[in-house]
């Protein structure tokens, strides 16, 4: 309403500045001193060259997402934890998935508070009272589901009718796994080559991050997985 443009225009616009912050935050000054200036860059390029990078320039709710957890991140990391929250709790109302950076960050708000207890510190308890918020989104979410068709549980019970109902069991299914290889982004492909990568350079690349940061990402990548 307030560009004077149709809602799809709008929703593209939203999700090219979300690229354009998520490429900023990428090869921000957070990043580029733990990994370096010349990783940083790569692994930038080899994400804009993943193959359903396109979602980043298309009406999906993948690049907010993205931009508000970088966002929270990056807050996380110069210990603005309530800031933090809001941001992450923010990109919980727009995917479901994103309940993954929700869980992560409570691990990680979790070892700061024992960090600081610690150290002796008397504010402590500081990163773990912002964790509650960082569900806010999904909450409020459900909140308006409730209210406004009568069915707290709304995204769930749509998402099963369409047939998209997954088991835990999954994980320890072959023929799961090699679906995934056939299937339209070439998941099981992806998945695997992720791991080698983890495997290959997962230890000295975490080894550059503070116990916190090195908790979320971590946490963040397994729930991800997970869900």
């Amino acid at each position: 309403r307030l560009l004077h443009v149709e809602p799809d225009i709008a929703l593209l616009i939203i999700s090219i500045l979300s690229t354009i912050l998520v490429n900023y935050f990428w090869t921000s000054k957070l990043i580029t001193e733990r990994i370096g200036v010349s990783a940083a860059w790569l692994t930038l390029l080899a994400f804009n060259a993943y193959p359903s990078a396109f979602y980043m320039v298309a009406p999906y709710t993948e690049p907010l997402t993205l931009a508000l957890v970088f966002g929270g991140f990056t807050l996380m990391s110069k210990e603005r934890w309530f800031g933090a929250a809001l941001l992450i709790g923010a990109a919980s109302a727009l995917r479901g998935a994103s309940l993954a950076f929700s869980g992560a960050f409570g691990l990680a708000a979790l070892v700061a508070s024992w960090q600081l207890r610690k150290a002796g510190n008397d504010k402590w308890w500081k990163p773990l009272a912002s964790t509650p918020l960082a569900v806010w989104g999904v909450v409020a979410t459900f909140v308006a589901f409730h209210y406004m068709v009568g069915d707290t549980l709304a995204y769930v019970h749509a998402r099963k009718a369409f047939g998209d109902f997954h088991d835990f069991s999954r994980f320890i299914s072959p023929t799961f796994y090699l679906r995934g290889f056939t299937a339209q982004h070439m998941d099981s492909v992806m998945m695997f080559g992720m791991l080698g990568l983890i495997l290959l350079a997962g230890r000295p690349l975490l080894r550059a991050f503070t116990r916190e940061q090195a908790t979320f990402l971590v946490a963040a990548g397994v729930l991800g997985m997970a869900l």
